[in-house]
């Protein structure tokens, strides 16, 4: 079994690496089918159960790279590699049910799956909870949750401009913005990924 699982791995490495080349364009790009034949390499690998396939391939439905754009079938791939816990599908299968893309919109699910992902360490899922926070969208409004959330993404390399800290910060007090401090500080220590 050990040693079918190390093939399995060496055949998703090699069609990783391969996709790069694919998507680099050029001649390779070329004769290997463009994007449709991307997307077939990659929907190969994601229904091997690869997860960043997986999510990869959702995103390609999104974008209507090589398929024909449809975000139910997006929705499809993230659940799949949402539901065995990759983070990354874990934020995007979120901003579906956050936009109502491919499945009903419901702002409670797209929290949860945001939340799912910013307890792994996703930046992306992080800065979309302070959102969450601070528009009050499937969380009660908290200004002092959405800046700790805002402080906790910055801190793993995700700035936005549709919200920052400093924007939050007109609406808190001084004890409120140390409060939220304190929650990201506190966060960082229970999860040091």
């Amino acid at each position: 079994m050990e040693k079918h699982l190390k093939t399995v791995g060496g055949y998703i490495a090699v069609v990783v690496a391969f996709l790069g080349l694919l998507y680099g364009g050029g001649t390779l790009y070329d004769r290997f089918g463009g994007t449709t034949g991307a997307a077939r390499e990659l929907r190969d690998a994601a229904e091997q159960g690869d997860l960043k396939a997986q999510n990869e391939l959702g995103l390609v439905y999104v974008q209507g790279k090589g398929v024909a754009r449809d975000y139910e079938e997006a929705v499809r791939w993230f659940r799949q590699a949402a539901e065995r816990e990759y983070a990354p599908a874990q934020k995007n299968l979120g901003q579906m049910y956050l936009l109502g893309t491919g499945v009903a919109q419901s702002h409670a699910q797209a929290v949860d799956w945001n939340r799912r992902a910013a307890k792994q360490g996703n930046a992306g899922g992080q800065y979309n909870l302070g959102v969450a926070y601070a528009e009050g969208k499937g969380a009660p409004q908290d200004w002092v949750q959405a800046h700790a959330w805002f402080n906790i993404s910055a801190t793993n390399g995700k700035e936005n401009k549709r919200y920052t800290r400093y924007e939050v910060e007109r609406e808190m007090t001084a004890e409120q913005i140390e409060m939220a401090h304190e929650r990201a500080r506190e966060w960082k220590r229970k999860h040091p990924n």
